[in-house]
């Protein structure tokens, strides 16, 4: 599941290899445990097929293709089939997997910013591959089992991933989930992860990631403070969370430059003009709105292969998808999940963080279909239906 977002090991199996497992072994676990929540599988199984049936609806009347339809119902199944496999666990484990690979990536970039990007791919050579080739002689990155040596992002924290954006999206939900559902863990290992989270996605110096950063830690903070929940230890670890972020950017050489790949790089404050992969993002927006407008008809979907796709920014994200898979499909995908994160979530503020984060890595084509991205709001919605049958096993 967290390597459905583009990490090393699809790489190495290839992408459709890699779904192919995706849809057997999902299929097979839904079958075999869905009887532990046999409710939520018959609603959750239904919902699957009638949005599969709006894809397929746009398949045999576009170009969009019956892989790119399937990448988003095999995203909703990969979720659910992870959590039948153990409902009490999977929080917990989903955590700890993410803790290890921050880590682990903290370990490596630390290690290449003092030894050399050269000296460490030339330690990892033998045992990595190749992603991408762009060109006769261009290599895009190394791959490595648990981390990827990007060579256009030799100099930011791209975990096992193959762009520093799709990393930090899944940080984010790691993070999320760590401050508003880990609960039965000590303080103190809390205050630890979060610590950890937070300085890896630092880390990635992405402009998206360090939105959601926000996003969350605000929202967080105004939820406990109405909900009178917040301890102190978390409460000590923010204002020194606080302190030593304003230090680390404001006097550190190592700070200055992730403000300036962040943020600099993306926007003339003097000219007042969005520059870079910035710049790509609004020219896709634009795009994508010029096209709305002048061929209202790609509303229906006209898939990613159509001409008038492939002239728009794909850095568009969210508003690319719409025109790909069309207006039916896109409305019943998010309608569904803005729905659940609202009825579903334990507060207003969870909520609004939830869909903030959605919007905001939306926005960046690698994070429009994520499993990670997906289960922040889908999880409490599986958890619901877990507690309602535990109480009426107890009430029997």
């Amino acid at each position: 599941m967290i390597c459905f977002g583009g990490g090393s090991i699809p790489f190495r199996l290839s992408q459709d290899i890699f779904l192919i497992f995706i849809l057997i072994s999902s299929i097979i676990i839904i079958n075999q445990r869905g009887y532990i929540l046999k409710n939520i599988t018959n609603s959750y199984v239904h919902y699957l097929i009638i949005l599969f049936t709006a894809y397929l609806l746009i398949v045999v009347t576009s170009t969009l293709t019956l892989g790119t339809s399937l990448f988003a119902i095999l995203s909703l199944a990969v979720i659910y089939a992870t959590f039948l496999l153990n409902p009490n666990e999977f929080l917990n484990r989903l955590i700890q997997i993410i803790l290890f690979l921050s880590l682990f990536s903290l370990v490596l970039f630390i290690s290449t910013r003092i030894f050399g990007f050269s000296t460490m791919v030339g330690i990892f050579r033998p045992i990595s591959v190749v992603s991408i080739t762009r060109g006769a002689e261009s290599i895009y990155s190394y791959n490595f089992y648990l981390y990827s040596f990007v060579v256009q992002h030799q100099h930011r924290n791209c975990g096992p991933f193959g762009e520093p954006g799709q990393y930090q999206c899944i940080l984010s939900a790691a993070l999320f989930f760590t401050l508003f559902y880990l609960n039965k863990t000590t303080p103190r290992y809390r205050v630890c992860t979060v610590l950890i989270f937070v300085f890896t996605i630092i880390t990635t110096q992405s402009t998206t990631g360090y939105i959601s950063l926000a996003i969350i830690i605000i929202t967080y903070y105004i939820h406990c403070n109405i909900k009178r929940i917040i301890d102190r230890k978390t409460k000590k670890s923010f204002k020194y969370l606080l302190i030593f972020g304003t230090l680390f950017f404001a006097f550190t050489s190592l700070g200055h430059q992730f403000i300036e790949t962040t943020i600099y790089s993306k926007f003339d404050f003097k000219s007042k003009e969005i520059k870079a992969s910035g710049t790509a993002r609004q020219e896709g927006i634009q795009g994508v709105l010029k096209v709305i407008t002048q061929h209202p008809e790609v509303l229906w979907g006209i898939g990613y292969d159509h001409s008038i796709v492939k002239s728009v920014k794909s850095e568009s994200g969210l508003l690319i998808y719409l025109i790909a898979v069309g207006v039916l499909p896109f409305f019943m995908l998010y309608s569904y999940l803005i729905y659940t994160s609202f009825k579903y979530s334990f507060g207003l503020y969870d909520a609004i963080a939830k869909l903030l984060i959605l919007f905001n890595m939306s926005l960046g084509q690698p994070h429009l279909i994520n499993p990670l991205l997906f289960s922040i709001i889908l999880y409490p919605f599986f958890i619901n239906y877990k507690q309602k049958k535990l109480k009426r096993t107890i009430n029997i």
